[in-house]
Formats: structure tokens, C-alpha cells, sequence
């Protein structure tokens, strides 16, 4: 705001602060003679400054519980279209989920008392008789996996899906109904 040097700003006299005595300052008018006198209002008071500063800390503290509410409903990982598990009596346990993808199958496996040496590998044949190599791993010691392959066939022509180990022999299959 832009004044001229003779008129003073229009403040009510109850908004003015001066803390310049008239006497000490001359005979200038208040608002030349305290630069304090320049701002319009006083500086706020010990209980607004606590009224907003609680204010902005409970708008934070919203904000960060609806986030801690909402991100996991957010976070979901994707659920499989098809789950298969085979179960033998000796122990061997092979989960299979599958997820279809605009470039075939996604396949997650999990299993556990699986042969502890040599390469273990996942074939996936189609109602063709076509094979695909999902993917390969190097067995565990403790026989236990979890891997993630991929075959270029779709889920809804895969007729069934075999763990085989190093000499290419089955250790499990799964057929897909």
C-alpha cells in the first residue's frame, strides 16, 4: 500500500502501535516516527499461534492415519487366475498359481521336500502336445522353493504342467482340467 508522505496510513486508533513516545520522537507525525507503525495488525497472540499450530498437527495427524488406513487396501498384490498344488506321501509338496498376461503365463511355484541336488525344471505342455521350459533352478539343500517363470502359452491352453529334475524324469505333474 502506497501513502503519501503527509497522510498517514488510516489505521483505527485502536490498531495503531507506537511504542515511540510522542515526546522523544519530535514533532513527526506516529506513523513516521515508529517504523513499528507500519505493519497493520499486532503480531498474534501466544493462544492463536497455539489454536493453529494445533490445528495444522491435527490435520497432519488425519492425513497420516487415513494413509495408514488406505495404503494396504491400495497395496493388494495381484490375486492368481488359476491355483494347482500336488501332495505326495512322500512329503513333496509343489503349489503352482498362474496369472495370465497379454504375452502367455506367469508361474508362481513354491514347494517344499523337493530333490536336494542337481537342477530341477518346470515344463509346461499345451493341449497340442507343444512343451515349453517355464523355468530351471538349482535345487536346495533344504529342498525347499520359490521361483516365479513364464511360458509364451495361455492360461486356457496349457493342459498340464511338470516338475522334472536333472535326467529330465517326472517328479511331479499337474493337469490342467
Amino acid at each position: 500500500m502506497f501513502w503519501a508522505a503527509s497522510s498517514p496510513p488510516t489505521l483505527p486508533s485502536s490498531r495503531r502501535i507506537c511504542r515511540v513516545a510522542p515526546a522523544a520522537a519530535g514533532n513527526l507525525p506516529c506513523w513516521r516516527r515508529c517504523p513499528c507503525s507500519w505493519t497493520r495488525f499486532p503480531s498474534p497472540t501466544p493462544w492463536r499461534l497455539r489454536r493453529w499450530t494445533a490445528l495444522a498437527g491435527a490435520v497432519a495427524a488425519a492425513c497420516l492415519a487415513v494413509g495408514l488406513a488406505v495404503g494396504p487396501l491400495l497395496a493388494r498384490p495381484p490375486q492368481p487366475d488359476a491355483t494347482y498344488s500336488v501332495v505326495s506321501g512322500g512329503g513333496l509338496r509343489v503349489n503352482i498359481d498362474m496369472a495370465r498376461k497379454t504375452w502367455g503365463t506367469e508361474l508362481a511355484v513354491s514347494g517344499s521336500s523337493l530333490p536336494a541336488d542337481g537342477t530341477l525344471s518346470l515344463w509346461v505342455r499345451d493341449r497340442a502336445g507343444g512343451e515349453d521350459r517355464a523355468c530351471a533352478w538349482t535345487a536346495t539343500p533344504s529342498g525347499k522353493v520359490k521361483v516365479t517363470g513364464a511360458t509364451p502359452i495361455q492360461l486356457g491352453s496349457i493342459s498340464s504342467v511338470e516338475l522334472r529334475d536333472g535326467a529330465q524324469h517326472a517328479v511331479a505333474v499337474i493337469t490342467v482340467p
